[in-house]
């Protein structure tokens, strides 16, 4: 599955074709991380998501209530960064499985025989455009450090 792998050259219909499987933004971007960051980059965003209706939860510029957190998995020195602007609910969902399963951050910790983290939050208070900008920020912070990253850019 070419949806996680951390290099890639992304084409419009590479994600138009991942975006097509998603009912929702949220679910292209839990999904298929690379190529929602690909669609953002290049500009086709909003072409390929075109499908998908609005979804509380969904990103919005005006709230300032969204927060950058991490899982810091110490004893495989790994890491979980993200976003969200409801930590409680993300928290959950990263622990149980959905109708698709474990998501990347459950997996990793079943196929280490480690056990989920606790989160920490890195930055609050922020709103979308920041938290986004922050969460790449820290990503590459801890891959440039030498953490092993348990979910793609």
């Amino acid at each position: 599955m070419f949806g996680n792998k951390l290099t890639h050259d992304w084409s419009k219909e590479e994600c138009k074709k991942l975006a097509l499987k998603c009912k929702y933004r949220t679910d292209f971007y839990i999904k298929y991380p690379n190529a929602y960051n690909a669609a953002r980059r290049n500009g086709w965003f909003d072409e390929v998501t075109k499908h998908m209706p609005e979804q509380k939860g969904e990103f919005d510029e005006k709230y300032t209530d969204y927060c950058v957190y991490v899982y810091e998995e110490l004893n495989t020195h790994a890491v979980y960064v993200g976003l969200t602007n409801n930590i409680s609910r993300r928290d959950k969902d990263h622990r149980k499985p959905t109708s698709d399963g474990y998501d990347s951050l459950a997996l990793y910790c079943i196929e280490n025989n480690v056990d989920i983290p606790k989160v920490e939050i890195k930055r609050d208070n922020l709103d979308s455009t920041t938290a986004r900008r922050l969460e790449f920020k820290y990503w590459y912070e801890y891959r440039d450090a030498g953490w092993t990253m348990i979910n793609s850019e």
